[in-house]
């Protein structure tokens, strides 16, 4: 069995209520049957209403702030990690989901025999339900799929670009979206959007005379101390000491 289940409990806010940064030692599941709030995850703020799922890897920083009363399921995990890829961040929960976490409630309210394999069971169905959607984006053709990404991060390096914007882009949710493109590149869409503004910058410190704050603009960077960091971490070297180098 890839699932273990460590704990599962439904939670009911009747007011407004913050919860402060911390961790939990399992994967944790909160389902959201009713209220709207939000959850710093991972430097991404993501937005719940009734009817979402969002889970957060073991030993990582986040809080909570529920806006509205809601009715909360919560569920810590474990899992085999060589079985099973445990997607994270926000889901949408169909009925078939909602129905496999009403009866698991009722499973550990009531205790007749079995129920914690049963429980296990139905979680490990949850899964397989949650992870449908992905699977049927990754069996796509990537290339097909994102054919012109490097286009569209090209023309917008002077600009903002966010996660949620990408996946915006190309009708997806930011953690689908994510999951998809650090399973294909290798790379979170974070860090490839560095990696394409470093190269462009190295770009244009070699063929241009425009200055390092002209360049680190044209590159999306507002913060030129932030555009050396970046420029001496990736080049073992600053962008004037460059300049300085390819010009001799």
């Amino acid at each position: 069995m890839n699932f273990k289940i460590d704990f599962i409990y439904k939670v009911i806010h009747e007011k407004p209520i913050s919860v402060p940064i911390h961790t939990h030692g399992c994967y944790e599941l909160v389902y959201y049957a009713t209220g709207k709030g939000t959850v710093k995850y991972k430097e991404e703020l993501l937005n719940y209403s009734a009817g979402d799922i969002i889970i957060v890897d073991p030993l990582t920083l986040h809080d909570e702030i529920n806006f509205l009363n809601s009715v909360n399921t919560v569920i810590g995990f474990y899992v085999d990690k060589n079985k099973t890829n445990v997607p994270t961040g926000k889901f949408s929960a169909d009925n078939t989901i909602k129905n496999l976490i009403e009866n698991m409630l009722t499973e550990m309210v009531e205790q007749k025999s079995g129920f914690e394999d049963i429980i296990d069971k139905q979680f490990e169905l949850l899964f397989l339900y949650l992870n449908r959607p992905l699977k049927e984006v990754t069996n796509k053709s990537f290339d097909k799929i994102f054919s012109n990404l490097d286009n569209y991060i090209e023309e917008n390096l002077s600009s903002p670009i966010t996660l949620e914007s990408l996946a915006k882009t190309y009708n997806y949710s930011a953690s689908h979206f994510r999951h998809i493109f650090t399973k294909h590149l290798k790379l979170s869409p974070k860090q490839f959007i560095i990696q394409k503004r470093m190269n462009k910058a190295q770009t244009l410190l070699e063929k241009t005379q425009k200055s390092i704050t002209e360049i680190a603009l044209e590159c999306g960077f507002y913060d030129t101390a932030q555009f050396s960091k970046l420029f001496k971490k990736r080049f073992n070297v600053s962008p004037s000491e460059y300049k300085k180098t390819y010009k001799a």
